[in-house]
């Protein structure tokens, strides 16, 4: 499996050493060393955050699936083409007609309605500590915390981001976006 690694230079709880380590026993891994960057530096919410590195991690990881995972293009982000999948890594759904469009809306303020008025869509957010963080299983699933049920997919990635950059340090925690509407209306396309 593609595989790519990204290291902020600054990391305290990752040294080099290790880095180099990984990058010795692992040759077919990409592996990015961003100089001046501490640990979570894509966090928006640390005082490591370093938008330009996060940016380049984004991109170079969005091209590293759009080249293995069929996606619709390099550098946009896409869902992949499974429709019951859960997306431990929310992407943005494409409905409508060639056009980037979500829930009806095909830029801001204007209405365009792509599917009949009695579908809804909705989104749940959730998460918790994992038996393996190689593996979605979760450790207790009595003890799953649920952030929430959204009418949108913007409002559910934001409370997707926000759980998920709390629990940053943590690999053991994972929250995830599913897509509710799929199972509520199986027949129906994306």
């Amino acid at each position: 499996a593609a595989t790519m690694l990204h290291f902020g230079e600054l990391d305290k709880s990752i040294p080099l050493d290790d880095v180099e380590a990984i990058r010795a026993a692992h040759p077919e891994v990409e592996v990015f060393v961003y100089k001046g960057a501490g640990h979570g530096f894509n966090c928006d919410h640390r005082a490591d955050h370093h938008p330009t590195h996060a940016a380049t991690a984004l991109k170079r990881t969005l091209d590293l699936f759009a080249k293995h995972l069929d996606w619709a293009g390099a550098g946009q982000p896409h869902r992949p083409a499974s429709r019951f999948r859960l997306h431990g890594a929310p992407v943005a759904p494409n409905h409508g007609s060639g056009k980037n469009t979500r829930n009806g809306l095909t830029e801001p303020g204007q209405l365009r309605r792509t599917r009949p008025m009695s579908r809804q869509d909705l989104y749940l957010v959730f998460g918790g500590t994992l038996l393996d963080p190689r593996e979605n299983v979760l450790a207790d699933p009595d003890k799953v915390d649920v952030a929430g049920i959204y009418p949108t997919y913007e409002k559910a990635l934001k409370a997707w981001r926000s759980r998920s950059q709390t629990n940053v340090d943590d690999a053991y925690v994972r929250y995830f976006i599913a897509p509710l509407h799929r199972l509520m209306h199986p027949d129906e396309g994306a």
